[in-house]
């Protein structure tokens, strides 16, 4: 699995400092300031776009990151059951959390597009995360359920069944499909696991699947049923929208919006994308190329693969896919060839539950501004790949050939030199300003009147007008109202930039 990260990642790493430099103007080589100027029809200026390229390419790099420390760090599986048990710790906090929002303050540490439809966050950036990260965990505490005994057990039973009840006032429709398929899959592979004991009796496996039958009714009973909740109410919404107009009306923005915006900026750049951390910004001039009626929004692809291929291109997409196909192969390993015969049978079971779950919700959510999921997801897959080992350490040091080493250069040295040919012609600041008439102010403060009438506006340390050339001379009337003028004066610089 380390190749196509390691791969991924200095794609990501070259991607993010290209759109940086884009985004800055090329500072200190073509600009001599990182000026705010504006990047999309939304209004987004550069300190927006930079810190957009900045924390997306840290929420993929740290990401990695954590897990190849995680990998080198734990050295046997009872450590596993530390992390489990801190998990499921810090779960229920978020969760105490969440019945404190869902029954006395809703708006609470809670943003405004989650308290107004009524979702509730816990303590995460917004509601689908919260919801999104109940559906991942839930089969991992079901597992622990069985694994463990004692105190672990019964809190484990507890804080499972507080998610479980939780979960549908997130609102997160993905999340509760994401999780009853998983439970699915914990029943099979369950039964598996009993067909390849040597010694099992009739008797235990029908207790056990009636454990696993009973709780899944429960899950299911909570639910679907609870008409009240606000995860119902989205799905009768969506089937009413199914009716009217099949999928594409069901998916909404999603379909119309996001996903075809997506599409199409692979189509124009499809080795290397529009950058990392550039489709949301990207996103509103699209709009205005593609659909001018459309209301300019900022957001992210709302797919996994899209948002990666539309930022990365297919090069970056076919690496990321390559890793998934990893996991996946390691997710199989573990259920067969390294399932273990003991109680860690069912962590196993239900770390790869979590993470099906997980790939599951890629397709309608991308979480590329929420940490907690990146890590959390990284966590269980270094969880698979260490008790994957059967008891033994797994390999943490990564070995390459030399003929893998020259690939990855020349890899990235030709993605590189792509897309800073992109950067600085058709996506630099200069073009989409003249292609989608930009209106460069910024540093300005609103305008404001005199007591005669007459218009101003103030200043911060630098600013930048727009202003249509009709004749040979310009007049800039400026007021320095300093108290001190005479004795300090003020150096004021002006350039004319076309």
């Amino acid at each position: 699995i380390f190749k196509p990260l390691i791969l991924l990642s200095l794609l990501i790493f070259v991607s993010g400092i290209i759109t940086f430099l884009r985004y800055a103007n090329f500072y200190p080589f073509l600009s001599d300031y990182i000026y705010e100027l504006v990047t999309n029809t939304k209004g987004v200026t550069a300190g927006g776009a930079i810190m957009s390229s900045v924390f997306f390419s840290l929420n993929y790099l740290t990401g990695f990151a954590f897990f190849f420390i995680l990998l080198n760090t734990v050295k046997e599986k009872e450590f596993i059951r530390k992390i489990l048990v801190v998990l499921l710790i810090s779960t229920s906090i978020s969760i105490a959390f969440g019945f404190f929002q869902h029954y006395k303050d809703i708006e609470i540490a809670n943003n405004p597009i989650s308290f107004t439809q009524g979702f509730i966050n816990g303590t995460f950036k917004d509601a689908m995360s919260f919801g999104g990260y109940l559906a991942v965990l839930i089969p991992v505490m079901l597992s622990m359920i069985f694994a463990f005994k004692g105190v672990v057990r019964v809190f484990s039973f507890l804080v499972f069944i507080s998610a479980v009840f939780i979960l549908p006032n997130t609102g997160s429709r993905s999340g509760l499909a994401a999780l009853s398929l998983s439970l699915v899959f914990f029943m099979g592979f369950y039964l598996i696991s009993l067909k390849k004991q040597e010694a099992f009796s009739l008797k235990k496996i029908m207790s056990f699947g009636a454990v696993i039958l009973l709780i899944f009714a429960v899950i299911i009973s909570v639910l679907i049923s609870s008409k009240d909740s606000i995860v119902y109410k989205r799905l009768d919404e969506m089937r009413i929208s199914y009716k009217e107009g099949g999928v594409k009306k069901a998916l909404a923005e999603r379909w119309s919006n996001r996903w075809k915006m997506a599409a199409n900026m692979i189509k124009d750049y499809p080795l290397t994308g529009v950058g990392i951390g550039a489709f949301i910004i990207e996103l509103p001039n699209y709009e205005e190329i593609t659909k001018p009626s459309l209301i300019r929004s900022t957001d992210s692809a709302e797919n996994y693969f899209l948002q990666v291929g539309s930022e990365l291109g297919i090069i970056g997409l076919f690496f990321a896919l390559w890793f998934f196909w990893e996991i996946f192969k390691q997710v199989k390993r573990g259920l067969a060839k390294y399932l273990s015969q003991d109680r860690w049978k069912y962590i196993q079971i239900g770390v790869s539950c979590g993470i099906i779950s997980m790939f599951i919700i890629f397709f309608v959510h991308t979480y590329i501004g929420s940490y907690e999921i990146k890590y959390t997801f990284w966590l269980l897959v270094g969880s698979l790949f260490i008790l994957g080992k059967n008891g033994n350490k797994p390999e943490g040091r990564v070995h390459l050939s030399k003929n893998f080493k020259i690939f990855s250069l020349v890899l990235v040295l030709i993605f590189s030199g792509l897309h800073l040919w992109n950067s600085t012609h058709s996506l630099s600041l200069k073009n989409r300003t003249q292609l989608l008439d930009l209106k460069q102010n910024f540093g300005l403060y609103q305008l404001e009147e005199t007591q005669d009438g007459r218009e101003f506006r103030w200043t911060r340390g630098y600013g930048g007008l727009t202003i249509k050339i009709e004749k040979p001379v310009i007049e800039i009337p400026m007021l320095a109202s300093h108290p001190d003028i005479e004795k300090n004066p003020l150096r004021v610089k002006i350039y004319l930039i076309k």
